[in-house]
């Protein structure tokens, strides 16, 4: 009955426009909820702990409360699940109920399956490394240690489009605006042919990325350096457009306006900016475009002058972002 109730056809983004007041019965019910659906938790049947994750991320989602701890304790001991759909509902609900006291271990949760070998998990993993940077910055420890792993992801053609778009993003915002880059690290990462190598010829490099921070700058580095090479066109040669011309239907010329008005950005009023930075986390976020390596080299072209913070796509961009109930259920 719990599985058939969090069945595929009832999206988590959906249910508060149904007829049940989602609010009203997590928030009346709040106690006895929790406890019901941690029931669940330790099943045998690898889709019901799915569920019980997607469950308590809507609840953590709708209280007006925090929610008590034996919650995200479950959210952790379900993000070390062997199933992969289960890992990425698990961080999920822990992103749902991040805190200064959960933020610490985050990265090295998260690491334990930031390997491409699924794209849910690795996609959910890089969710909750990007909102634990983005809200807890001085709380998380190693920050920099996924930096290997996500310029892998970046260049490798074994992962998909949205996971190299979102492994650019995060790996953009762990370098920051550090401009030093380590000739030694750099030249041991180009050593490692991507194309034929796994993530475990990264390890060394992930240990020592997670002992030095700025190491983040290095590894962004290395993936700039293959776009360029692979490029199309440069940023110079980049048609101007101004933000009322920006039209994201065109799929042909979307990344080349983005990419044009995020290098002017300097030149931008406030809500221009705004906008172009919108159009900037769409078009990473639109599967129906690949190609996207002029959006990273253009925000290359202004990072170390301006500090940067791609929002969260609308939800018109979140194909693979879905968050819904037993995604893969029969």
């Amino acid at each position: 009955m719990f599985k058939d109730i969090c069945h595929s056809s009832f999206p988590i983004r959906d249910l508060a426009r149904r007829t049940i007041n989602v609010d009203e019965v997590v928030n009346n019910n709040l106690e006895k909820l929790i406890e019901t659906i941690l029931s669940f938790a330790e099943s045998e049947d690898d889709e019901v702990r799915e569920c019980t994750a997607k469950a308590l991320q809507l609840v953590a989602t709708h209280s007006k409360t925090d929610l008590p701890d034996e919650v995200v304790q479950c959210g952790i001991n379900l993000a070390q699940d062997s199933v992969d759909t289960v890992q990425a509902a698990a961080a999920d609900l822990i992103r749902a109920c991040l805190n200064d006291e959960v933020a610490p271990i985050v990265i090295e949760l998260a690491m334990t399956f930031l390997n491409g070998e699924s794209e849910d998990s690795t996609l959910a993993a890089i969710r909750l490394i990007k909102d634990a940077i983005k809200k807890f910055p001085e709380a998380v420890n190693g920050k920099a240690a996924p930096a290997p792993i996500l310029a892998f992801l970046a260049l490798s053609s074994m992962s998909s489009p949205v996971v190299s778009a979102a492994a650019q993003q995060l790996l953009f915002l762990i370098a920051g605006q550090d401009e030093d880059i380590n000739e030694d690290i750099l030249d041991r990462f180009n050593d490692i042919d991507f194309e034929s190598a796994d993530v475990s010829e990264y390890e060394e490099l992930v240990g020592e990325a997670g002992q030095d921070p700025s190491l983040g700058a290095t590894f962004l580095a290395a993936v700039l350096h293959h776009f360029e090479e692979e490029a199309e066109k440069q940023i110079e040669e980049l048609p101007a457009v101004k933000v009322s011309e920006l039209d994201l239907s065109d799929k042909e010329n979307a990344v080349e306006q983005v990419s044009y008005l995020i290098s002017h950005l300097n030149d931008l009023n406030e809500e221009e900016e705004k906008k172009a930075m919108q159009a900037l986390a769409d078009v990473f976020a639109d599967e129906a475009i690949e190609d996207k390596k002029l959006l990273l080299l253009a925000l290359e072209s202004i990072r170390c002058g301006k500090k940067i913070d791609i929002p969260d796509p609308t939800p018109f961009s979140l194909a693979l972002d879905s968050e819904t109930f037993a995604k893969n259920a029969n």
